[in-house]
């Protein structure tokens, strides 16, 4: 083997090595997931004031991320966010406080998104009703008079003996969020207004109720502290008004 081609063997050699490395660090398989006190002990020691003190569950989003509800010294519900990352599981965020968050695992991925919680049960919270909604709209551009009706989709869930859960969001629900942003695309490349037109107008809300079917206010589960590790996109989940909806 001549110099010209050790040197052709060492580079391509260096290069599939330097491939499989990458490879191996960030796209390798999880790992089993942490066990309940392993978990308890990474909050706790990232984050003291969280002071968890049990793990309701293991909920997975898809191989590489999960939602993980517990309970406090204190009697109190929090969220945890749990991504496999750099080949290990890492919390991204932890939440003192079970309201619904939307979490977009993905955010190339807009539409495959999912709503999680974890309401305390002394809130009495029967059942929730998520809304995905748009305001109607009308506007003027090129002479052109456009009128966009008001859209509402609702899912409702009953939390039945756990308080806890995820929900991918409906198919109908991905079917108008994935138009929604074909539209904006379109608006933001044909107008001078383009940034304007960057996110769509629409939102996911939320109502609970009790046992009663009477609307509940779960003062528990809205108040308390949080801890970020990492970012990943998470999306506050507002109380929907009986006078927004049609």
């Amino acid at each position: 083997m001549n110099r010209k081609q050790t040197i052709y063997f060492m580079s391509s050699l260096f290069l599939i090595v330097a491939l499989a490395t990458v490879y191996w660090f960030y796209f390798s398989a999880p790992k089993a997931f942490p066990s309940e006190q392993q978990l308890i002990s990474k909050m706790n020691a990232l984050f003291a004031e969280a002071e968890v003190s049990e793990i309701l569950d293991e909920l997975f989003l898809d191989e590489s991320h999960a939602y993980v509800p517990f309970k406090t010294d204190k009697g109190a519900y929090g969220s945890s966010y749990w991504v496999w990352k750099n080949r290990k599981w890492q919390v991204s965020t932890i939440e003192g406080s079970g309201q619904p968050i939307l979490w977009t695992p993905n955010e190339r991925k807009p539409s495959k998104q999912f709503l999680v919680w974890n309401i305390d049960p002394n809130d009495e919270v029967d059942s929730i009703d998520f809304y995905l909604i748009k305001k109607r709209n009308y506007f003027v551009s090129d002479g052109i008079h456009t009128y966009e009706p008001q859209v509402q989709m609702k899912h409702a869930v009953i939390l039945k003996e756990k308080n806890y859960g995820i929900l991918q969001i409906p198919n109908d629900w991905v079917k108008f969020i994935d138009s929604s942003y074909h539209v904006q695309k379109q608006k933001t490349q044909t107008s001078i207004f383009g940034d304007f037109f960057q996110q769509p107008n629409h939102y996911i809300g939320w109502r609970p109720y009790d046992r009663n079917g009477k609307d509940a206010f779960p003062e528990g589960s809205v108040n308390g502290n949080g801890y970020v590790n990492f970012h990943q996109k998470f999306d506050h989940v507002m109380f929907v008004n009986e006078n927004e909806l049609e």
